[in-house]
This record gives structure tokens, sequence and C-alpha cells, in this order.
């Protein structure tokens, strides 16, 4: 998971956290059990919460329509996109107005049914149920607020690069356990006391998974997609992008082409 140097403790509270000395990745000693994760999705992902939009993973409106705009300038026009870790279908919904073909996967039942009758998209419940039939077939792979929730991404991020096309490309979010909040919070920060995230990531650590999966090109997007609104919050959170302290990591990065 981490780049196998060193570990040692981050910060103490509702849960304890680790970090490796090497590339900085940050995660929670010891994880949660399977069933104790069943048991937190269940309850966040509970289809009065879903029709209310209380979990706090899934994106608004605003936010799907902002990273939908950011992934256009990364895909063909009406290329093929596969969105994992869908939610309520915000996003692949946004994707599709933009006149893509979105592809959804996501894992919550609730979440599924939900995402049909919000916005008429039906989503997959499994990966598997795609893989073989779509090697080397999306042009873009988005992965917003997920790979924080998987102990080990390593078997999602390298099925990523079969599903991809030669010179496809990757766009993924999460929180930044580098950013401003993060460093004066630890244990504190809102993203650390969130049970289902289990990893906190910043950039070196995320590229050291990102390039083991066999990615490339990675980049951060510095100046990238803001989930909030209102003049003030914006000026704010361009603020902290430019000096990198930013709450969240967006990166782009790129199948390889054959030689």
């Amino acid at each position: 998971m981490s780049c196998g140097a060193s570990v040692r403790p981050w910060c103490a509270g509702d849960a304890d956290f680790w970090e490796c000395r090497g590339c900085g990745l940050v995660f929670r000693h010891p994880m949660p059990s399977e069933e104790r994760l069943a048991t937190i999705y269940r309850e966040a992902y509970s289809a009065a919460r879903l029709a209310d939009g209380a979990p706090d993973m899934l994106s608004p409106d605003h936010a799907a329509r902002q990273h939908a705009a950011f992934i256009a300038g990364l895909c063909p026009p009406a290329g093929r996109i596969l969105d994992f870790g869908a939610g309520t279908g915000a996003l692949a919904h946004s994707l599709r107005e933009r006149g893509f073909a979105v592809t959804g996967v996501e894992a919550s039942a609730d979440a599924v049914a939900e995402a049909s009758r919000r916005y008429g998209v039906e989503l997959h419940r499994n990966i598997s149920e795609i893989a073989l039939d779509a090697r080397g077939a999306f042009d873009v792979v988005t992965c917003v607020e997920v790979i924080e929730h998987l102990a080990d991404p390593r078997p999602i991020l390298t099925g990523f690069v079969e599903l991809l096309r030669s010179g496809g490309r990757l766009y993924l979010t999460t929180p930044n356990r580098n950013g401003l909040l993060a460093r004066a919070q630890k244990c504190r920060w809102r993203e650390a006391r969130d049970p289902c995230h289990l990893v906190l990531y910043n950039y070196p650590a995320l590229a050291t998974v990102l390039r083991a999966a066999g990615f490339g090109e990675l980049r951060s997007v510095r100046f990238s997609p803001l989930t909030d609104t209102g003049p003030l919050k914006v000026l704010m959170h361009r603020a902290l992008q430019a000096v990198g302290l930013y709450g969240g990591l967006r990166v782009t990065a790129r199948k390889p082409s054959p030689g």
C-alpha cells in the first residue's frame, strides 16, 4: 500500500492513523474488519438517507457539473467514460448531458436504485460485470472520492489500466492529507473522522500507487474543479490551491501507448 518505508503514528482520536515515513501515506491502524465496514456502509447508504441526500460522500449536482466540465477536456467528443464509484449517478448524468457514453459502477444497491429513480441512470454493481467485454474500450475512467475508501486500491487501479484504450486517461480525486485543515486538525479533520475513509493520500503517495499500477504521465491538477459555491469560498479555495494547501487532490494519469 505504501512505498515500503518504515511507518510511525500520525494521530490518535476516533481512530488511530499511521504514516509512511517515505511517501507520506496515512492509513487507519488497525483497519476495520469487513463486517464493521459492511455495517457502516449499510447505515450510510440506506435508501432513506440517499433519497434525502444525506451521505457526505455523495456529490451534489453542482460538484458533478464542475467535475464533468473538467473531464470533458480529457475525453474526445462522444467518447466512452467509466465512472467508478458512481454514487447516485450525478456525475454520470452530467457527463451524459455533454454527449458522452457513460458506464457507471456502484457497489451500493440502494445507491443504484436511487440513480435510476433520480436520473434514469442504470449502474452496474460490480466492475467484473463489464471487465471481460470492455478491455481497452474506455477513453476516460473517473474515480471521484473513492480511493480513500479502499484499503488496497492496487487491483482496482490495475483493472482501470486494462479497461482504458491505449493513451486513455484516468481522472482521480481524493482528500489531500497535506491540505491546510489536515495539517492543523489531523484526527479531528472531517476526512479522517469519516469511518469509511481508510487511507489518506498526498500527491507523492498517490503517484507511487498509480505508477505501480501501470499509469504514466501523472499530473496533479493544482487549479482543479471547485465543488463549493459562493464568491468568498471560491476565492479562499483558489488561494489554497495556489499555495498547495487545498483540501482535495485532483490527479490525471495516462495509460501508456505501446512502444
